[in-house]
């Protein structure tokens, strides 16, 4: 038996979430940034009248009401929330625990290489649309964690391979830093077949070219993240030739 295995069968669920959550509260403790938690007080058309959006089809599924009411509980928490010069966002901080008991429900999700139902499922669409959007932007990655496994054919994705980012609570967060000159903002329109996110900005961009290369071997490929065509980031995964 490996030792994640064995620290599985001796820790309950309950009792290592509380660790990895008291792992983070500390070392955040030790940072001199500040986490961006208030809203936006006026009209966000007048702060922020330049703005940068991007849009996904929702696919459809069995769990696909479930998903949506995830999405747009998600997405409230994080709407209109400023983020000023040197703040840092951060995915979790805002949504808070996706349990039943803050209005999440069961839809589909990666859960140790496998295709599991679980509360909160669905989230990662709305981390992955707002990773985008922060590399278009040019905001810094402080954090960002890839999914172990490509799930999908090619005329099957709402997003390209490598737009992925995936939030698992206490564990996986999305974390961006804003080094701009401005103030930013997210807002969101969850639609039962789209979802749209928008970047708000005091001031007009300049907005990055970002592609994706695909190098395939076996049953996984490499997948590298281009901004103006230079190498950001190297990323594997497995591929699962059957999404169920």
């Amino acid at each position: 038996m490996s030792i994640k295995a064995l620290a599985r069968k001796l820790f309950p669920p309950t009792l290592r979430l509380r660790w990895k959550l008291w792992q983070r509260a500390a070392k955040d403790k030790r940072q001199t940034f500040h986490f961006a938690t208030e809203k936006c007080s006026e009209s966000v058309a007048a702060i922020f009248p330049f703005s940068l959006i991007e849009t996904q089809p929702v696919l459809p599924g069995a769990t696909l009401e479930n998903k949506l009411q995830n999405l747009r509980i998600g997405a409230a928490q994080i709407q209109h929330i400023v983020i000023a010069p040197n703040e840092v966002f951060s995915f979790w901080k805002l949504v808070g625990n996706p349990s039943a008991k803050n209005g999440f429900t069961k839809s589909r999700s990666i859960i140790n290489g496998k295709l599991e139902a679980e509360t909160g499922g669905g989230l990662c669409q709305l981390s992955g649309i707002i990773y985008l959007l922060a590399l278009k932007a040019g905001l810094q990655i402080i954090e960002r964690h890839h999914h172990s496994i490509d799930i999908y054919k090619e005329a099957e994705r709402f997003a390209p391979l490598g737009a992925d980012a995936t939030v698992a609570y206490g564990y996986k967060d999305l974390r961006l830093a804003n080094h701009l000159l401005q103030s930013i903002c997210f807002s969101f329109k969850i639609e039962p077949q789209q979802i749209t996110a928008t970047l708000h900005t005091q001031q007009a961009l300049e907005t990055k070219s970002i592609s994706f290369s695909y190098e395939y071997c076996n049953n996984s490929v490499q997948v590298k993240t281009l901004c103006n065509g230079q190498l950001l980031f190297t990323n594997q995964y497995k591929k699962m030739l059957t999404a169920e």
